[in-house]
């Protein structure tokens, strides 16, 4: 029994010990260290190129600023709307109606805004940093390449595995 518990302690060293560290998204590689690098703990591993994800954090930043414009202008039409019908000018189905539209374009601006939350959470998926320091024993994928979801990008070996195991 003793003799199996070694062994699993030395493959589970040698697990801890090299990993790869994979592709956190589909994208092109923009900057890698080298074979034989040092990285310090928090330092970067892996940068994505940033875009593709910069355009659309613009694009849906513009299209929020257009949904807040549209639940202003709605709820100007609300209030004239209100006026409207104490006077008999405006049925109170068509008052009702300018209620809808206010509620949809309100939902709308939320969607958009949870998007754009969403992107800029993304945005920081295009960079791996070091979770620990490390030593990069083989860079698997070149710079300025495609990589997708899991593809292996780098072999690296965890320097300070004396501290993480204690």
């Amino acid at each position: 029994m003793k003799s199996l518990l070694i062994v699993g302690a030395l493959f589970l060293s040698l697990v801890v010990n090299a990993e790869i560290v994979t592709s956190t998204i589909d994208g092109i590689i923009t900057c890698l260290p080298v074979e034989g690098q040092v990285i310090k703990k928090g330092n970067i591993l892996v940068k994505y190129d940033e875009e593709g994800i910069d355009f659309d954090i613009e694009e849906k930043a513009l299209e929020a600023k257009y949904a807040e414009k549209q639940v202003e202008d709605v709820k100007t039409d609300i209030v004239r709307c209100r006026k409207l019908v104490k006077s008999n000018a405006v049925s109170i189905a068509d008052f009702e109606d300018v209620q809808v539209l206010y509620h949809n374009a309100v939902i709308n601006l939320e969607r958009i805004k949870l998007q754009l939350k969403k992107l800029n959470s993304d945005k920081g998926d295009y960079t791996i940093h070091a979770p620990y320091g490390c030593k990069v024993t083989k860079v698997i994928i070149v710079t300025n390449s495609g990589s997708e979801l899991g593809d292996g990008i780098l072999k690296v070996q965890r320097l300070d595995l004396e501290k993480s195991v204690n």
